[in-house]
């Protein structure tokens, strides 16, 4: 288990390469589409890091997305108080 910092920063590396070899691209540069499938490939388990648990990811920025949205803008989320 890594500690959330730790985590994106594997993570999101793996996901990044994971784009590239099956996509040609990062994952920033797909479309909205593909996204939307490596997301849920994510959240269902069909893809896989190496050392690094996808779902835990996707559990965590789902979290930390929540989190954002509903915050009391004082703390930087709910921008313009839309949550």
């Amino acid at each position: 288990e890594h500690p959330p910092a730790m985590l994106y920063r594997l993570t999101l590396a793996e996901l990044d390469a994971y784009c590239r070899a099956e996509h040609g691209a990062p994952f920033a540069d797909l479309g909205a589409d593909e996204q939307d499938a490596i997301l849920a490939g994510l959240e269902e388990e069909e893809i896989e890091f190496d050392g690094v648990s996808a779902k835990t990811f996707f559990d965590l920025i789902l979290e930390n997305a929540i989190e954002g949205f509903f915050a009391d803008p004082i703390y930087g989320g709910n921008r313009d108080m839309v949550g």
